[in-house]
């Protein structure tokens, strides 16, 4: 199972996003408000033990595209940013299995922000950037 694979089980988990096991990577439909998608960032090396442990940080965003037109959808829209950051921080007490050799540590959610809006002015692009910090063991 790949670091994605995990994460995305993870936030398919999250009790206010519906159907995420059809989530896209990398993809959001711009046409089609209330879908979500996973786009992975990069990994930064944090760092290297003597033993020659990894320390990884791997970044990467949920894209959600919500109804904009009116201003209790984007109320609405704003809350689910911050509730969804909160729900990921909360995930530090069950962190995901990322398969053999690589040990989550830590969840971060931050920086919850609306980043785009659809031509027909209908629906919005909003995403919050995330990160797992994880160790991978020499085999």
């Amino acid at each position: 199972m790949s670091i994605i694979d995990s994460l995305r089980a993870l936030v398919a988990a999250c009790p206010f996003i519906d159907d995420f096991a059809a989530t896209h990577v990398d993809f959001t439909d711009q046409t089609k408000p209330q879908n979500y998608g996973l786009f992975p960032t990069g990994e930064v090396l944090l760092s290297v033990d003597m033993a020659g442990n990894t320390r990884w940080q791997y970044n990467f965003v949920l894209q959600a595209v919500e109804f904009t037109a009116e201003d209790a959808a984007r109320l609405a829209n704003v809350a689910f940013v911050e509730r969804f950051c909160t729900w990921m921080q909360a995930q530090n007490r069950t962190l995901p299995d990322l398969g053999q050799g690589l040990d989550a540590e830590m969840l971060l959610a931050q920086n919850g922000q609306f980043v785009d809006i659809a031509e027909d002015g209908q629906s919005g692009t909003y995403q919050v950037l995330c990160s797992l910090i994880y160790e991978r063991e020499v085999q």
